[in-house]
């Protein structure tokens, strides 16, 4: 009867680690995905020699408006919708709802585990399709542009979280 409770606490606490590592690889969506370091100085011009978008900019898109005046604006699309991106933030959140929700069915939780190693794998690829208007024609001229702490730690965070679900399912056969 104890060896019984052993595993259901230890489901538990694999399950709850699973998801905090999942919940965390979303909240990077806030931190800097992409970071560009200039080819060239260029403070003589004004603009910065770093440059960066946050998950959210990289995932969503980025629109910079410039108004003239009231009548007069500019609207400039820098970034567009990057899939990968947007999957690599948002999947392991779905993942872990699933998680939760379907803790004793061992389907799901394969799933589920996939889907957040995928998207920890995603997050590192979604710098090479990195696009938009202005960053495929001026920033990558300029730029060198590198994975951001943000997508660095939301890999790290779904592989981790997808590990630690396979591990749940694999020890505890639940």
């Amino acid at each position: 009867m104890a060896k019984k409770s052993k595993k259901t606490n230890l489901n538990f606490i694999l399950l709850i680690v699973s998801a905090v590592l999942g919940v965390l690889a979303t909240a990077m969506i806030f931190f800097p995905a992409f970071v560009g370091q200039a080819f060239v100085d260029l403070t003589i011009s004004g603009s910065s020699d770093k440059l960066s978008f946050t998950g959210l900019q990289a995932s969503f898109g980025f629109t910079e408006v410039t108004r003239f005046s009231e009548s007069i604006t500019y609207t400039n699309e820098i970034l567009t919708t990057n899939f990968f991106s947007l999957m690599s933030f948002f999947m392991p959140l779905i993942a872990v709802v699933f998680l939760v929700l379907f803790r004793d069915n061992k389907i799901v939780n394969y799933i589920c585990a996939g889907a957040l190693i995928s998207a920890g794998i995603f997050a590192f690829v979604s710098l090479n399709t990195f696009s938009g208007s202005i960053v495929d024609e001026i920033y990558k001229a300029y730029y060198d542009f590198k994975l951001g702490a943000g997508s660095v730690l939301c890999g790290i965070f779904s592989i981790s979280s997808g590990l630690v679900a396979l591990a749940k399912i694999v020890i505890t056969n639940k």
